[in-house]
């Protein structure tokens, strides 16, 4: 058996000094090829369409309000609708609510106009509770929707009303059902100043 003995190779002739280099050209023959494949536009160009915005309807309670302003008289509206429109972030918010305050319910949005947003105002359900205000807690939903009851909107807190009475400064005011179209989110639910 013969040893395997390092061939002598004369100046320029040797025989593993060209592997490397084109081990080298591979790659960066390899390289180009991904740059150049992943440069290429897409054949189907992505796009993205918001949804179609389809007519729905938000079920709540109203009762008209007549106060005297002046010399005039005032007419406005009261209105008692679910917190949110769209049922799932309503059942969500509901079933955080509830492990949170321990008691069965969902969020309610209370709006009075301005000439209200002072008044002592409560919401009774017709079998004989309340909506109450979502009180100040440690828990973020929690904290959002207390931020939330500020000026003429007050979120409150509760099970579904069949038949709510609205109690404005000690005066019972039977709320009637009514259907509405969705509104636009026109106005934030809560304002970081």
């Amino acid at each position: 058996m013969r040893d395997f003995e390092r061939d002598e190779a004369g100046p320029g002739e040797s025989p593993m000094g060209a592997l490397p280099w084109v081990l080298l050209g591979l790659g960066l023959l390899l390289a180009a090829g991904v740059v150049l494949v992943r440069s290429w536009p897409s054949k189907v160009p992505v796009r993205v369409v918001p949804p179609e915005q389809t007519e729905s309807l938000v079920a709540g309670w109203e009762v008209e309000w007549t106060a005297a302003a002046g010399e005039d008289e005032v007419n406005a509206v009261v209105r008692l609708e679910p917190l949110h429109p769209g049922p799932e972030r309503q059942a969500f918010d509901g079933a955080a609510l509830s492990l949170i305050l321990k008691r069965e319910g969902e969020p309610w949005l209370l709006t009075l106009p301005p000439e209200l947003s002072s008044a002592a105002c409560q919401v009774q359900l017709g079998a004989g509770g309340v909506l109450d205000i979502v009180p100040p807690g440690t828990h973020p939903v929690q904290r959002v929707l207390h931020a939330t009851s500020q000026g003429n909107r007050r979120v409150l807190f509760g099970p579904a009303p069949t038949a709510p009475i609205l109690v404005l400064d000690g005066v019972l005011h039977p709320m009637q059902f009514r259907e509405r179209p969705t509104p636009a989110m026109d106005q934030p639910l809560l304002e970081v100043q």
